[in-house]
């Protein structure tokens, strides 16, 4: 299901259109690293954006993302798997088209909403 595009936030929007095509996220498995977009390469003397664990985590929690790797968990110490490669979802990359396009979501199915590009 799609969600209204109310629901996504800023932090949200910034990954998902930092998404296409052969870009996914990576990190080191290390607890608390942040996640860097592949396949980019940045400006000089910048650096590719990062975005936050806890973001991410959320994230694939809500199906807009999907873990392709992660470090195995260590039940000794009581943690969990740690997802260190991600990519959009079908679900995530039609909310990146939404953003990007500038398509919206009727509030109710009954009244049309035009397109914002427009």
């Amino acid at each position: 299901m799609i969600r209204d595009h109310r629901t996504i936030t800023t932090a949200q929007a910034a990954v998902l259109t930092a998404l296409n095509g052969n870009r996914s996220l990576q990190r080191a498995a290390s607890e608390g690293q942040p996640f860097r977009v592949t396949f980019d390469e940045p400006e000089p003397g910048r650096e590719r954006p990062a975005f936050p664990e806890a973001l991410i985590l959320e994230m694939i929690e809500q199906g807009l993302l999907s873990t392709l790797q992660a470090a195995a968990p260590w039940p000794a110490r009581n943690l969990p798997a740690r997802p260190f490669h991600v990519r959009l979802t079908k679900e995530g990359d039609q909310e990146r088209r939404r953003l990007v396009t500038g398509v919206t979501v009727p509030a109710n199915d009954d009244a049309p909403m035009p397109n914002r590009a427009a």
